[in-house]
C-alpha cells in the first residue's frame, strides 16, 4: 500500500461524512419546516391511543387506556407512548400542547435518515447509502409520517437501524454487535410485534450466509442476538402476565387486528367492506375484560377463516397485497378529510402528484433492485423480511400505513439500482420485468379508486375547511 492510499481514503471519508450530514441536514430541516406551517394537524386512529398513554404515562398511572370497550393495560404496545410521554405537555385537550410530541416524531423521522444511508452503506457501500438517505429524506409519506403521532417512525428507525446492525455483523461477526442488535430489535418489539421475526430472520440469515468456518460462531452471535431481544422484551411480558393472568408477550390487539382483516364481503371480498366488520366490532368492545375481549376475537377470527376455505389464502393474498400497495396513504387521507387546515389548495395539489411520482418510482426502482441487485446474499435478507411482513399481514390485516417502516430498506435497493444501471442488461430479464409487472398490477388494483377520490384532495377547496371536514 503506497503512501497516497490512506490519505485518499481519509479523503473519501471525510467527504462521504459531509455529504451525510448534508442530506440530514436537509431531511431534517423540511421535516420540521413542514411540522411548523402545518400544524396542527388533526388525529385519527391509533394517534389517539398513543398520545392518551402518554399522557397517563407521564402523570403517573402507568400504561393504561381506559376507552371503548373498557380498561386496557396492554392492547397495544408499549414503546411508542412510553417515547411519547417524555414530551406530555399539560392538557392534550389544546392542540398547541401537542407540539412537544410533534417535534420529537420530526427528530425520529430525522435520525430515520441517518440510519437509512448506515443500512445502505452496510448492504451495498458507502455511494448507496448516500443516495438511500436522500430519498429517504425527500419522500413525501415518510416527511408527513414525521409529525404524525402514530408509531410508525420509532419503528421504522429501529428496525432499519437493527437490520444495519445485522448486516454489519455479517462482515464483522462481533459480540457486541449482537448484543447491540438484540437490544435494538427488542425495543423495536416493544413497538411492534413484527420485530421478533425480523430477529429470527436476521439470525437464520447470518447462519445461512456464513463461510462454513464461520458457522458455528454465526449461529452463537444469533442465539445472542435472539436472547438480548428477549432479554429486553421480558419485562413487560411479565408485567402483563401479573396484571392480565395469562401470558401476554407484547400486546393483546393481534386476534382483533385478524379479525377485522378476515371478515371478508362475501359479494367484493377484494374491495367491499363487509356490514359483518362492524358488527365484530361492537361486539368485541362490548366485553368488558381484556382477555376475555381476545379470547372473543380469536374464536371469531378461526370461525372467519374457516368459513372462507379453501379460496381463503387467495382472497387474503390478492387483497392484502393490493392493500399494502395501493397508490393511495394517509397523507391522502388526512388531506381529504381536510385534517390540514394551514395548507392552501394549490399547496394540496402539487403534494398530491410529487407524492403519486415518487411513490410509482420507487416501487418500480426498488421492486427492481430487490429482483437483480448484485450480491444474492443482500436481496435474501431483504425478501425475507418483506415476504415475512406480507405472509403477518396476509393472517391479519393491512394498510398502506404498514408498508411506512419498510420504505428505507426499498429504497437502499432503488438507489443500488440506479447507481448500477448495467445491472438490468446484465440479468435476464424476467428476474426483474416480471416482478415489477406483479407488483404494478396490484397496486393498480386499487388505483382506480384513488383516482375517483382525487377531486376531493386537489379541487378547489377553500383553506380553513377543515373545521366541517373534520367534525
Amino acid at each position: 500500500m503506497t503512501e497516497e492510499q490512506p490519505q485518499r481514503r481519509a479523503w473519501q471519508l471525510w467527504l462521504e461524512a459531509l455529504l451525510v450530514l448534508a442530506v440530514v441536514a436537509l431531511g431534517g430541516t423540511l421535516r420540521h419546516e413542514v411540522a411548523v406551517e402545518t400544524f396542527p394537524v388533526q388525529m385519527m386512529g391509533d394517534e389517539h391511543y398513543y398520545t392518551t398513554v402518554a399522557s397517563k404515562i407521564q402523570n403517573g398511572k402507568g400504561h393504561f387506556y381506559d376507552g371503548r370497550g373498557g380498561p386496557s393495560h396492554a392492547w397495544r404496545p408499549p414503546a411508542h407512548s412510553w417515547f411519547l410521554s417524555n414530551f406530555v405537555d399539560r392538557s392534550l385537550q389544546h392542540p398547541e400542547y401537542l407540539w412537544p410530541m410533534v417535534r420529537a416524531e420530526v427528530l425520529l423521522g430525522t435520525a430515520l435518515i441517518l440510519v437509512t444511508w448506515l443500512l445502505g452503506r452496510a448492504l451495498f457501500g458507502a455511494r448507496t447509502g448516500i443516495l438511500a438517505a436522500a430519498a429517504t429524506a425527500l419522500s413525501p409519506p415518510l416527511i408527513a409520517f414525521s409529525h404524525y403521532l402514530w408509531s410508525e417512525m420509532l419503528f421504522g428507525l429501529l428496525v432499519t437501524l437493527g437490520l444495519a446492525l445485522i448486516a454489519l455483523q455479517a462482515r464483522r461477526m462481533s459480540w457486541l454487535l449482537a448484543l447491540l442488535a438484540g437490544v435494538v430489535l427488542g425495543l423495536a418489539t416493544l413497538t411492534r410485534e413484527l420485530a421478533l421475526g425480523v430477529a429470527v430472520i436476521g439470525a437464520f440469515w447470518l447462519f445461512v450466509t456464513s463461510a462454513g468456518g464461520q458457522r458455528i460462531r454465526a449461529l452463537l452471535l444469533g442465539a445472542t442476538m435472539l436472547l438480548a431481544v428477549v432479554a429486553v422484551v421480558a419485562p413487560w411480558s411479565l408485567r402483563n402476565e401479573e396484571l392480565l393472568g395469562r401470558f401476554v408477550p407484547v400486546a393483546t390487539v393481534g386476534w382483533f387486528a385478524a379479525g377485522e382483516g378476515n371478515t371478508l364481503d362475501a359479494d367484493d371480498w377484494l374491495f367491499g367492506v363487509s356490514p359483518d366488520e362492524e358488527v365484530f366490532r361492537e361486539e368485541y368492545f362490548r366485553i368488558r375484560k381484556e382477555m376475555r375481549r381476545a379470547k372473543f376475537a380469536r374464536e371469531y377470527t378461526q370461525e372467519r377463516v374457516a368459513a372462507e376455505q379453501p379460496t381463503w389464502i387467495f382472497k387474503k393474498a390478492v387483497r392484502s397485497s393490493s392493500m399494502l400497495l395501493d397508490p393511495d396513504s394517509f397523507l391522502f387521507e388526512k388531506l381529504r378529510r381536510g385534517f390540514y387546515p394551514n395548507v392552501a389548495p394549490e399547496h394540496v395539489r402539487r403534494v398530491v402528484w410529487f407524492a403519486l411520482a415518487f411513490y410509482l418510482a420507487a416501487l418500480v426502482l426498488g421492486t427492481g433492485g430487490l429482483a437483480i441487485a448484485g450480491d444474492w446474499r443482500p436481496r435474501l435478507l431483504a425478501w425475507l423480511v418483506l415476504g415475512a411482513v406480507l405472509w403477518v399481514h396476509i393472517l391479519a390485516n393491512a394498510s398502506t400505513r404498514f408498508r411506512i417502516p419498510w420504505w428505507p430498506l426499498v429504497f437502499v435497493f432503488a438507489s443500488h439500482l440506479i447507481l448500477h444501471p448495467r445491472l438490468l442488461a446484465e440479468g435476464r430479464r424476467w428476474r426483474w420485468i416480471v416482478p415489477v409487472v406483479v407488483v404494478l398490477v396490484l397496486a393498480g388494483l386499487r388505483a382506480p379508486e384513488l383516482f375517483a377520490g382525487l377531486d376531493e384532495v386537489i379541487g378547489e377547496v377553500p383553506a380553513g375547511a377543515a373545521g366541517a371536514a373534520g367534525e
